[in-house]
């Protein structure tokens, strides 16, 4: 029988998964890595530093490492807007080597958000580790479904005009995200009543680019637009 501490956990995951740090580091990895694999390495980095808190031992790294995430955001939006302003071909910086799965247990060791806190309290009810693959499944559902469409809409730059376009408009989307959670982060700003809006504002606006750069669109010629002017006349 599936415990109701299970299912929670899981949708946590979920709502863990569309905070907008995790989707602008997604999709700014997109644009220098375009792996379809960035999400699911973020999300299951993310978990195993959450069971290893919970267990007691992830507490071990917190102190040394909980402070990275804003450097890391501002990091990433530089680096997009480099590439947005210079789009030509240069090496690929060293911490674009750095896997997400690293990039998901920096993250995890802060514990800044209310879904992680949440599920660190239900460890007491459950079984640690069942209720950390939850977790996974849960964030797998949004950040890997991100990660995903992120990278697919980079292969696809050279084939369309449109993915072209989806890639800049959401490179600038990542470079307003980083910045603007990093900056809100070093400054101290709580930004958790307005986390889940901002996710899922830029998720669905993912989805919907994908969706534009993937489906031909042909613009109607001027012959064509007067033919179906003159068959409304008639």
């Amino acid at each position: 029988m599936i415990e109701s501490a299970w299912v929670l956990v899981l949708i946590l995951g979920m709502r863990h998964g569309v905070d907008p740090t995790h989707i602008a580091l997604v999709n700014g990895f997109a644009r220098f890595r375009p792996n379809l694999w960035n999400g699911v390495l973020l999300a299951l980095g993310h978990s195993l530093m959450l069971t290893l808190l919970a267990v007691g031992i992830g507490t071990i790294v917190i102190i040394p490492i909980a402070s990275w995430k804003p450097w890391i955001l501002l990091l990433i939006g530089a680096w997009n807007l480099w590439q947005l302003l210079y789009p030509k071909p240069i090496p690929v910086p060293a911490f674009a080597n750095v896997s997400p799965f690293i990039i998901g247990i920096l993250l995890a060791a802060e514990l800044e958000t209310a879904s992680q806190i949440s599920v660190l309290a239900l460890t007491h009810h459950s079984r640690v580790v069942v209720l950390g693959v939850c977790f996974f499944i849960g964030m797998l559902t949004t950040t890997g479904v991100d990660g995903y469409l992120a990278a697919r809409t980079q292969h696809q730059l050279l084939r369309n005009r449109q993915a072209n376009v989806a890639s800049r408009i959401l490179g600038w989307l990542v470079v307003i995200y980083a910045f603007g959670l990093g900056t809100a982060a070093l400054c101290h700003l709580d930004l958790e009543p307005v986390t889940l809006p901002l996710g899922l504002s830029f998720f669905i606006g993912l989805i919907l680019l994908r969706f534009w750069s993937i489906v031909p669109f042909k613009p109607i010629s001027k012959s064509r637009l007067q033919m179906k002017r003159c068959q409304k006349e008639i």
